[in-house]
């Protein structure tokens, strides 16, 4: 019985001897040919080198991409044709600036005030008085206005009135651009007065003042009967006087811009050039009944052309003095 169960239990040992042999060849056949580095987390495999640099991730430069040994085909260059020039109308040209007026020595009374109601043309009167005789004030009466429109152009309807402010206004800052003081009788589209008798009263009355070196007054003329008349023509009251002298220097001027006006002075017993103390003129600037000095009298560049002759001569003659 000893015998037997020696022999069992050699057996059983060798058996699980086998057995333990048996899985691990299974083992190893199960693990040959695999590779080891396939997914390492980060830890080298035992096999690796070591590694002999260590690279600063934050300092160096991108590795340049390596060179693609694929042809490369050049892309054919798009050529964009030039967009065509669409022809435009033709537009007006710029209403020219006005001129720099300087800054008053009295900072209540500026050189010129173009704008405002007759309650500001009789405050602006006031303040004039006030200023010193060694200063230089230029009367700018600026004709009918209001209910009084003056004559009216034939083609276009363009009033007198209107035209004579459009033009006045400039002439007032060219005067003032060069250190005169003016007065104009009317900034606006209104009357100097309720009537006709009125506003040629009150006109009256300014033009005796003292305080004046100069009297120009702006209008417009008209002649129905012949249309082919035209051309500027400037007004004094009697030959040989102050009033002839500043009409000469500014008719002289205003020969210079327009081949249409009248080179000789004219004379009239008119109010505007006779009532004035001081030395006055009345510029008729053109003619409204005539086609083509209509459209050019409402011309803002042909105005400021008649303006600066008509203040190139007034500065002249008081120049000349």
């Amino acid at each position: 019985m000893r015998q037997q169960d020696l022999i069992r239990k050699v057996l059983v040992v060798g058996i699980l001897v086998l057995i333990v042999l048996l899985v691990i060849l299974l083992a190893c056949l199960i693990t040959n040919g695999t590779c080891s580095n396939a997914v390492n987390n980060g830890i080298l495999p035992m096999n690796s080198a070591a590694p002999t640099a260590v690279i600063d991730a934050e300092n160096s430069a991108s590795p340049e991409p390596a060179e693609s040994s694929a042809p490369v085909t050049e892309t054919p260059e798009i050529v964009t044709p030039e967009p065509t020039a669409v022809p435009t109308e033709p537009t007006e040209p710029p209403e020219p600036q006005g001129p720099v007026i300087p800054q008053s020595p009295y900072p209540s009374i500026p050189y010129c005030v173009t704008e405002g109601t007759m309650q500001d043309v009789h405050t602006r009167l006031e303040y004039l008085k006030q200023l010193p005789k060694s200063e230089t004030i230029i009367l700018l009466d600026v004709g009918h206005g209001g209910f009084d429109g003056g004559t009216v152009g034939i083609d276009t309807n363009a009033t007198e009135a209107d035209i004579n402010l459009a033009i006045s206004r400039k002439l007032a800052e060219y005067f003032a651009s060069k250190r005169y003081y003016v007065f104009m009788t009317r900034m606006g589209d209104y009357a100097c007065a309720s009537d006709k008798n009125s506003d040629m009263r009150w006109r009256k009355n300014v033009m005796k003042l003292d305080i004046f070196d100069i009297s120009v007054s702006i209008h417009q003329n008209a002649l129905g009967t012949d249309r082919s008349v035209c051309g500027a023509r400037v007004y004094s009251y009697k030959n040989g006087t102050e009033g002839e002298k500043l009409a000469k220097a500014v008719i002289e001027e205003i020969t210079k811009i327009s081949s249409t006006a009248r080179k000789n002075v004219y004379t009239g017993n008119l109010m505007v050039v006779r009532e004035p103390i001081c030395p006055a003129i009345l510029v008729e600037c053109g003619f409204l009944s005539n086609h083509d000095e209509e459209l050019l009298l409402q011309d803002p560049n042909y105005q400021q052309q008649l303006v600066q002759a008509i203040a190139d001569g007034a500065e002249n003659y008081l120049k000349s003095r």
